[in-house]
């Protein structure tokens, strides 16, 4: 038996799946609090994805001769690159996608 699922419930899974990188954009009609608040998530999340990419680069140039560390390090700062990537892409389109 399939089950089917309801457009608002897709909906809001993707708003929840995305939450921790603050790409849902807040709603139009959202208060100043509500901004301020979304706005120093944004930045908070943002600096602390840059801020673990740098050492993880340096890790990488570290365990060059170490092909396991290697792999580990280069694959998790593919995923914390393409995190800021996607904040950057999502808060350029924010009015777009409101």
């Amino acid at each position: 038996m399939k089950k089917r699922i309801a457009p608002e419930k897709a909906i809001l899974f993707t708003k929840l799946s995305v939450a921790l990188t603050c790409s849902w954009p807040p709603s139009p009609l959202a208060t100043k609090t509500q901004l301020l608040l979304f706005n120093a998530l944004w930045c908070t999340t943002f600096v602390s994805s840059v801020t673990l990419f740098l050492p993880l680069m340096a890790a990488i140039y570290e365990y060059r001769k170490h092909p396991i560390v290697l792999g580990k390090t280069v694959s998790l700062a593919s995923a914390v690159a393409q995190v800021v990537i996607k904040m950057m892409i999502c808060r350029w389109q924010q009015k777009r996608f409101q």
